[in-house]
């Protein structure tokens, strides 16, 4: 009994109460290791940074609960439409972020525009019956990771993709690529 207590502890440790999706310590884990894998074997790694459009707008005009109802749902729709080697988080209130091990750019970038159409054509409906629809932010970050390089430049890139694309219009998706410099160049899709 007490062996089936720390493992739910643990468990709950790992896990968002909200969405059930890891939570971002666990994300931090789980993406050292895939990054150390990838370096190794020279494979690549894709992240998406997704970040939830007029978030706030939904809860200051339905209340907290339909904003909880709105990260649910998103939530479920990245799990659906991950493969079984992908990894999915909430890595804090309306952002998530999806590690892609073995993708290549244009892949993420298909994977990317997936998810957003999934998101954008599923309504949310709510307790009063109203209809809500949702759409996403989307930015990337794809490519052979560089030797001895850590997950927060990874994360970094895919999170300033993210935020032209709201600068932009909001539900779109923006790749991040890498130049041989180490400046960081932004292209919207």
């Amino acid at each position: 009994q007490n062996e089936t207590l720390q493992l739910e502890l643990a468990r709950l440790a790992r896990t968002d109460s909200l969405t059930d999706l890891a939570n971002r310590r666990h994300f931090t884990e789980l993406v050292e290791k895939e990054l150390s894998r990838s370096q190794r074997y020279g494979g690549e790694l894709s992240l998406l940074m997704v970040d939830i459009d007029y978030f706030k707008r939904f809860n200051d005009q339905h209340g907290h609960l339909a904003g909880d109802q709105v990260i649910q749902m998103v939530a479920r729709i990245l799990q659906q439409q991950s493969r079984g080697i992908d990894m999915v988080a909430r890595y804090g209130g309306e952002e998530f972020v999806l590690v892609l091990p073995e993708t290549l750019p244009h892949e993420a970038k298909i994977m990317a525009e997936r998810v957003s159409r999934a998101i954008r054509t599923t309504p949310l409906i709510l307790s009063s019956g109203e209809e809500l629809r949702v759409t996403v932010s989307v930015g990337i970050h794809a490519g052979i990771p560089a030797q001895g390089a850590s997950w927060e430049p990874l994360v970094s890139a895919a999170d300033a993709a993210m935020y032209i694309a709201k600068r932009s219009g909001r539900d779109r998706v923006v790749v991040a690529a890498a130049p041989k410099d180490t400046e960081v160049a932004l292209s919207a899709i």
